[in-house]
């Protein structure tokens, strides 16, 4: 069985991740300067972030893969200096020790904002990318610098996820499904980022989830891949609204903010490529993936649990 490091910030995505990762018998480490809030404890915990050279040192030792998440996710940031000395400084320096190792695959989970404001729609992988923000210019630098392992006979495997939601969702995606929810729940009120017209192609926790644990047990002759992670199902915002109050129930009201639309525009995916590897993905629709996102919130908020 392989020995998989999960390099990044201990986000909803990376703590589904080490859980499945344990169950299915997987030796696992974790690089991040916060321990994740998992369900399972046998793994390898180092503290530390990819600049640190001890602590990278001991956490690429003896690992066959790796699954790499930027260290700093903050779409609104204006900065391109913090984001060039968090993100892509990391990568570089990951990489760089990664070809000196015997690294077979490195995963980067990047995101569908690359594309900035999309020239065409649906987009696929060969898509233009013109990145708009410093977020994702430094996703776009990341991509660069992880397409360079192919020179060092490390595979790659670049995933530009859509909307990804679930349960445990934290605070750092603008459409926080979670927060939604739970303001529907208690206030009566859906405030949504962009404007009932924008179309957004969302994908629930657990078919990301299975698609990471997918690529991870694909062959070494399937490599060199950027995929665009998604439903293939693209949907307006008033539609999600619509589908919300029908879960929750009862009327609701809705605030849109298209004073965010710059963060986030009308983009949905063409994933034929992910359904080739994939035939039988995705598991979930839209509203299936609302109802045990929904389901979770409200028992998080009975026992006083949630966090957002």
């Amino acid at each position: 069985m392989d020995k998989v490091l999960i390099v990044g910030r201990s986000c909803f995505i990376e703590e589904w991740l080490i859980d499945r990762l344990i169950e299915k018998g997987y030796h696992v480490k974790v690089l991040s300067r916060k321990y994740p809030d998992v369900y399972y404890t046998d793994f390898t915990f180092i503290k530390g972030f990819p600049l640190d050279e001890k602590s990278l040192s001991e956490a690429l030792r003896s690992i066959n893969q790796i699954v790499f998440f930027p260290m700093y996710w903050n779409v609104f940031e204006r900065s391109y200096e913090k984001e060039f000395n968090m993100n892509v400084l990391s990568c570089l320096n990951l990489i760089s020790r990664a070809c000196k190792q015997s690294v077979s695959r490195l995963v980067f989970v990047s995101s569908c904002d690359v594309y900035g404001f999309p020239t065409e729609l649906p987009v696929h992988e060969r898509t233009v990318i013109i990145p708009r923000t410093p977020h994702a210019a430094a996703l776009s630098s990341m991509e660069s610098l992880i397409m360079s392992l192919s020179f060092h006979n490390i595979n790659w495997i670049i995933l530009r996820v859509f909307d990804v939601y679930g349960p445990k969702q934290d605070s750092n995606w603008v459409l926080n499904m979670c927060s939604i929810l739970k303001d529907a729940l208690l206030k009566g009120i859906i405030e949504i980022p962009g404007t009932e017209d924008t179309f957004r192609d969302l994908i629930y926790i657990e078919d990301l989830i299975d698609v990471l644990l997918g690529i991870i047990e694909l062959p070494d002759d399937v490599n060199n891949l950027i995929l665009n992670i998604a439903n293939g199902e693209p949907t307006p915002l008033r539609n999600i609204v619509k589908m919300i109050a029908e879960i929750i129930g009862k009327n609701v009201d809705s605030l849109y903010r298209p004073e965010l639309s710059e963060f986030i525009p009308s983009i949905y995916a063409e994933i034929r490529v992910l359904r080739d590897l994939f035939p039988h993905f995705p598991q979930y629709s839209i509203k299936d993936g609302l109802l045990r996102t929904f389901k979770w919130v409200r028992s998080a908020i009975n026992s006083k649990s949630f966090v957002s």
